[in-house]
């Protein structure tokens, strides 16, 4: 019988990491970014909504 050594690792802590500014950020999308995509997804599904020729930067270039 034999035995092998294994590579694997034990993760560390990322030093990177900090709560504070995680939290931060997640309350910035849920209270600025959400509402701006959910008014914009509304905009666009709205029966009078016009692209005015821009639709997904399609206006041709000169």
């Amino acid at each position: 019988m034999s035995f092998t050594i294994s590579k694997n690792y034990i993760p560390l802590q990322d030093s990177l990491y900090n709560a504070d500014l995680e939290k931060a950020h997640l309350n910035e999308v849920a209270s600025i970014k959400m509402p701006h995509l959910e008014k914009q997804r509304m905009d666009i599904l709205s029966p009078n909504f016009n692209p005015k020729n821009n639709w997904w930067g399609s206006t041709p270039t000169n």
